[in-house]
């Protein structure tokens, strides 16, 4: 089963009674931005993504759908290559010391948001110190989660779990960001989204994305 962005449009005008004031893709994507920045959700746990390094460039670009790091990280295709991630203060006193880096490599990294010359938006990429010396696109890898995927078309389905278990949850949070700016007399849309956060939807949604691999591995610690 999938849920395309003119099922939510049809269901918001449904329940609203008329079609609200902001437009379909809007609030998808208002509510996707919600969705996934609530919860540690599973469902957005990506394989290793393979970072391209390249020679003189002192970062790297993060995947387009980049949302947070999982921590620790870890080169793991030679074990000669491997990412630590630091603060950005960090980075910058490790750059002014005059050492002498040598493989095995150890790169520091941080977050930092930068203008892209590419599409003018502001993006985050990683900083990154030592600077490579050559070109690398098989050493290093980047665990992380997804974050929304922006929508643009009313006939697009939507990036959530096929299965249909967080469906309800999405529909709901489409709703209430409708509400939230065309009903915001009647209740604030932080108020409605602490309801939602609070009410079964979450928890069924949150249950099933925990329970679905059973076996963790053995206890540490």
């Amino acid at each position: 089963m999938v849920l395309r962005v003119s099922d939510v449009g049809r269901y918001v005008a449904r329940r609203l009674g008329g079609e609200p004031s902001l437009g379909t893709v809007v609030l998808c994507n208002m509510a996707g931005h919600h969705l996934t920045s609530m919860h540690e959700w599973r469902w957005l746990s990506r394989p290793p993504k393979t970072l391209v390094l390249s020679a003189g460039v002192g970062h790297v670009r993060l995947p387009d759908d980049f949302g947070r790091v999982i921590m620790p990280q870890g080169g793991l295709v030679s074990n000669t290559t491997n990412l630590k991630f630091t603060t950005i203060e960090d980075l910058a006193l490790r750059r002014t010391l005059s050492a002498t880096v040598s493989s095995p490599w150890t790169y520091y990294g941080a977050i930092v948001y930068a203008l892209s010359t590419s599409t003018g938006a502001t993006e985050p990429r990683i900083e990154l110190h030592p600077t490579p010396t050559t070109n690398d696109s098989t050493s290093l890898k980047l665990y992380y989660r997804a974050g929304w995927t922006a929508l643009d078309d009313i006939q697009q389905v939507l990036p959530i779990p096929f299965q249909g278990w967080l469906d309800a949850l999405f529909l709901e949070l489409a709703v209430v960001m409708a509400q939230g700016n065309d009903e915001h007399d009647n209740a604030s849309l932080s108020a409605r989204l602490a309801e939602l956060q609070l009410g079964p939807l979450t928890t069924a949604a949150k249950l099933m994305d925990g329970t679905q691999q059973a076996q963790l591995g053995d206890y540490e610690g």
